[in-house]
């Protein structure tokens, strides 16, 4: 990994260059701030994928910690990680910087959905050496909380209840940070007033100014905010930092309450390991760059937030696609193999369309088009029996791809991070209620993710 002072931020300081940003390091040091540097972001890829790259990847940082005066480094990668070999890139680092290095994280909401993800997994696994996991709680879309039940983003529930889940799952409560917009400008969605910030934390902490979700315990050590960034924070005359930054003062001290035993399923899908890209140049600001698409829509029907369910994606090697053939019976489901041509019997969101290749079977398969704001969801709603179990299922290829039915206990959905390019088999079992006649199934992908494939959805 390298690192320089970017060329257009250069020129548009009038001439600023790596000597100019050493002696301000120097001086922030000077008067007691830290500096680190923040690798990744919204378009950035390291690939640390095995021994080799993680040992590369802790020499190169160590150096530039050396060469520029950086206290630390923040894990910003937003497009896959893989905790065996960060693991161990973090590690070495740590043997090479220690005692004072800072480690902190800006993971997506989606990254900290329970244990078995591979963020997730990655701050368990350097517990004794992490400093801080700053979420990113915006331009997120809903997503399930410590109870299971479906918070949209932009308000206080969706800070505490996701808060929970890290709290519930083994992070210290000084490593459970919140991260948010410093105004409505800077992300494209999941804005709170740094006030609403503040009733979080005090939430967290000692049960008081809570929203609609009350935490079953409180965590008095919780000490954590993030924004993104100062910079957008200045044009609003640093309301977050003046606000936020007084309030943690005030929180209370002491031994945080026991924690429940974790009560999140860990989820068994790895992280796909990211390709190799050039590298970024990190921010001087330990927060993470956001997406500059706009919110996407808070509450998509059925919900796409990943369900804490333990139920497993088949393994692609498990099933192996077969060699194009005719499309099998959809059972229930109309058009399962789009072999129409079209999205007839499906209603889909624009720009999802049908294509000829990739496909597991048949001629056309549906490609699905996640944006800024939508899933790319598409869902067809059958006839079904009450009290009965059905087995929906369908062949995906692409990253974060979910596959969901509603049944008698209510929206039932299993996804996968990643296929590695090739068709792989999501399966679920829905059982239906008492007075059930009609279940609506639906495949979608992620916000702002990349084209996804769905094929011989079938519905028995």
């Amino acid at each position: 990994m390298s690192f320089s002072v970017d060329s257009g931020l250069s020129s548009a300081l009038g001439g600023y260059s790596d000597a100019d940003l050493i002696s301000d390091i120097n001086y922030l040091h000077s008067i007691g701030k830290h500096v680190i540097i923040s690798v990744g972001g919204q378009n950035g890829t390291i690939s640390v994928s095995d021994s080799t790259s993680a040992s590369n990847f802790a020499n190169s940082v160590y150096q530039l910690m050396r060469q520029y005066g950086f206290d630390g480094v923040d894990i910003d990668l937003e497009n896959g990680i893989n905790a065996t070999y960060m693991t161990q890139a973090l590690r070495q680092l740590a043997s090479l910087a220690r005692p004072s290095l800072i480690i902190t994280m800006a993971p997506q909401t989606i990254d900290m959905q329970s244990t078995g993800m591979a963020y997730f997994q990655l701050a368990l696994n350097i517990k004794d050496i992490l400093t801080i996991v700053n979420t990113q709680y915006y331009n997120s879309g809903s997503m399930n909380g410590c109870d299971g039940k479906v918070y949209a983003q932009g308000s206080e529930d969706f800070l505490t209840a996701l808060a929970c889940i890290q709290l519930q799952g083994g992070l210290r409560p000084d490593q459970v940070g919140l991260g948010l917009p410093a105004t409505t400008s800077a992300a494209g969605g999941g804005y709170v007033s740094p006030t609403v910030v503040n009733n979080a934390l005090d939430c967290l902490s000692s049960g008081t100014n809570c929203g609609t979700f009350h935490p079953s315990t409180t965590w008095p050590g919780i000490r954590g905010a993030m924004t993104w960034s100062i910079n957008w924070d200045a044009t609003n005359g640093y309301a977050f930092a003046n606000t936020v930054a007084s309030h943690l003062k005030t929180l209370p001290t002491g031994s945080p309450s026991p924690s429940p035993s974790p009560s999140l399923s860990p989820s068994p899908s790895p992280s796909p390991s990211p390709s190799p890209s050039p590298s970024p140049s990190p921010s001087l600001s330990p927060s993470p760059s956001p997406s500059p698409s706009p919110s996407p829509s808070p509450s998509p029907s059925p919900s796409p937030s990943p369900s804490p369910s333990p139920s497993a994606s088949p393994s692609p090697s498990a099933s192996p696609s077969p060699s194009p053939s005719a499309s099998p019976s959809a059972g229930l489901a109309v058009n399962g193999g789009f072999e129409t041509g079209d999205v007839s019997g499906w209603s889909c969101q624009a720009p999802d369309a049908v294509v000829g290749s990739p496909v597991h079977s048949g001629r056309y398969a549906l490609a699905g088009v996640p944006t800024g704001s939508t899933t790319g969801q598409c869902t067809q709603t059958v006839s079904v029996a009450p009290n009965t179990t059905y087995t929906v299922s369908a062949w995906v290829n692409g990253s974060y791809v979910y596959l969901g039915a509603n049944g008698a206990s209510g929206d039932v959905n299993t996804w996968t991070p990643g296929t590695g390019g090739a068709y792989q088999q999501l399966t679920i079992r829905v059982t239906t209620g008492p007075t059930q006649t009609t279940m609506t199934v639906y495949i979608h992908g992620w916000y702002a993710q990349p084209t996804y494939y769905a094929d011989d959805i079938t519905l028995t």
